[in-house]
């Protein structure tokens, strides 16, 4: 699987292949680590928009966890840890209103395009 941040901060999924199956055959959750780096004048405000992601993404149907963190160290960081039920549940928060919305209006308020992970469970 690779991600690739785009000049306008979008973020693009390739997969080389079928998303990968337990042991017992059953397709196994998506996880992505998501990092931000806001414009220190932009905190505060990326924060609350943070937090209305948090909200509307938790209410997606293969949502099973979206949890925005910030490191006591670096105010200006933020750090986004998801977990969906498959790569379709992702494909559907990625065209999700909420999710274009804050897309656009976020771009100009991160210091560096959004880093972003997908990680897969080791069993």
């Amino acid at each position: 699987m690779a991600v690739t941040a785009r000049p306008d901060h979008s973020v693009r999924y390739a997969c080389s292949g079928p998303w990968p199956q337990s042991a017992q055959g059953i397709v196994m959750s998506v996880f992505i680590f998501a990092t931000l780096q806001c414009k220190p004048e932009c905190t505060a405000a990326v924060c609350v928009a943070m937090r209305d992601m948090q909200q509307a993404s938790r209410q997606e149907a293969g949502c099973q966890q979206y949890q925005v963190l910030q490191p006591a160290d670096q105010s200006d960081v933020l750090h986004v840890f998801e977990a969906y039920q498959d790569m379709a549940a992702v494909e559907a928060h990625r065209v999700a209103a909420h999710y274009l919305a804050y897309r656009e209006w976020v771009a100009d308020k991160l210091a560096a395009p959004v880093e972003v992970k997908l990680l897969q469970p080791l069993d």
